[in-house]
């Protein structure tokens, strides 16, 4: 192998770790909200190319898939066979394996990507404009196609899919209408609303850890490094450190979206203020008169909003606006890992005696060139006072730039000297 080879090799292997961090991180923004798989635009390009197999060279079945793409897909196909229910066509595509291409563009930009499955990950209606969720991404921004194109057996699913905004989600009270209105007319819940509630249940039944999967990617590639003595055990040990970091890290915010408010407090919470309500009116009715209707109304709005206010701190990591901007810290990673990368490591050597350089400055205002080429050393003369040449004259040198960076970055100082 030439060399020329084993460098690029080399490069490629460190860059492709490196973009398995970033894939860490979007990951983890999927597994907060509890969105199951990895078919998503934004981390399927950067894992796609991960052994599917326990046994590469064994036969491909079924059984023999590794979970990451075990359960990603037995979603991926749910879904698929409930949206092709009605469609023997699409149906039989999907039941004869038929790989599509699907690249890593926007929903609208993406032929491969259906109208149904674009609704089916989060467009919502006209109340999304009212403020529930985040403010959707400007048409023109589209941080994913930077990402690889790649091939995929199912359409991926737009890195942000927040839920369908309704008008029940703003007014909560018209909730206990529709059903009232659904008990008096005998109607039975939609089956899409029902999936809809039970859906944080449903998916901690079928979700898989690929914050985890990931770590273990890593944590093989440490291995296989200090198994054939490429890297030394010093460097080793910070690599194993700093992967540990990244599951505490996961553990860490798993248990902040997990921990409940307490059942009590908010029941207790709750019957309170609505009692409290309840009652309101015909505490205020003598004095206000007709003026305790919006008045109610007011104070209805003013406290519910805060008990509201405090269920939001039960799961931070959702779409809402008071919740964290998980897509912005993903893309900060992004850009950050891509500017390690770029970093060149150049020879010392090759800028430090730079003519541009002035290191000692402000006592001795020659460049590193100067100063290499006129030895043994001498400082400057200040005050009448001469060091002796070579590092006697180096330190006198480095006190004299303290003393009058000391003097003249002190503004009290300065105007002393000044006068």
């Amino acid at each position: 192998m030439s060399q020329e080879k084993a460098t690029l090799q080399g490069v490629i292997e460190k860059k492709t770790m490196i973009n398995m961090i970033q894939a860490f991180s979007v990951s983890v923004k999927h597994f907060l909200r509890s969105e199951p798989g990895v078919y998503y635009q934004d981390l399927y390009p950067l894992i796609s190319f991960l052994p599917r197999y326990a046994n590469p060279d064994g036969a491909h079945t079924r059984a023999s898939k590794v979970p990451l793409w075990s359960t990603s897909d037995d979603i991926e196909e749910a879904h698929s066979l409930k949206r092709n229910r009605g469609n023997p066509r699409s149906a039989a595509d999907i039941a004869g394996n038929h790989p599509q291409r699907t690249v890593s563009l926007p929903a609208d930009l993406n032929p491969s990507i259906s109208s149904e499955d674009t609704k089916s990950v989060g467009s919502s209606g006209w109340f999304r404009s009212l403020g529930r969720n985040s403010k959707p991404r400007h048409k023109k921004f589209d941080p994913e196609k930077v990402l690889p194109e790649v091939e995929s057996r199912w359409p991926l699913k737009p890195a942000r899919n927040p839920p369908v905004s309704t008008v029940y989600d703003y007014i909560p009270l018209l909730r206990f209408f529709k059903w009232i209105f659904r008990t008096i007319a005998r109607k039975t819940m939609p089956p899409e609303e029902i999936e809809a509630r039970l859906k944080r249940k449903k998916l901690d039944r079928v979700e898989s850890n690929v914050p985890v999967e990931i770590c273990l990617v890593l944590s093989s590639y440490t291995a296989y490094l200090m198994r054939n003595n490429l890297v030394q055990p010093a460097i080793a040990t910070g690599v194993t450190n700093n992967i540990t970091l990244l599951q505490d890290t996961l553990s860490n915010l798993e248990r902040i979206r997990n921990t409940p408010l307490p059942f009590a407090y908010q029941f207790h919470l709750r019957i309170s203020l609505w009692l409290y309500l309840a009652f309101l009116p015909f505490q205020i009715y003598s004095t206000f008169g007709y003026l305790t209707i919006p008045g109610t109304t007011f104070a209805s709005f003013l406290l519910l909003g805060f008990l509201e206010i405090g269920q939001e701190i039960e799961n931070p990591f959702n779409y809402d606006l008071n919740d964290l901007d998980l897509d912005h810290f993903c893309l900060s990673i992004q850009r950050e890992l891509h500017e390690i990368t770029a970093y060149t490591h150049p020879d010392p050597y090759s800028f430090i005696f730079d003519p541009r350089n002035i290191p000692f400055a402000p006592s001795d205002r020659r460049n590193a060139a100067e100063l290499v080429e006129d030895l043994p050393y001498q400082a400057p003369q200040h005050g009448g006072e001469i060091a002796p040449p070579g590092i006697a004259s180096i330190r006198h040198t480095l006190v004299n730039s303290w003393k009058q960076v000391d003097r003249d970055t002190r503004p009290d100082r300065a105007s002393a000297f000044a006068v």
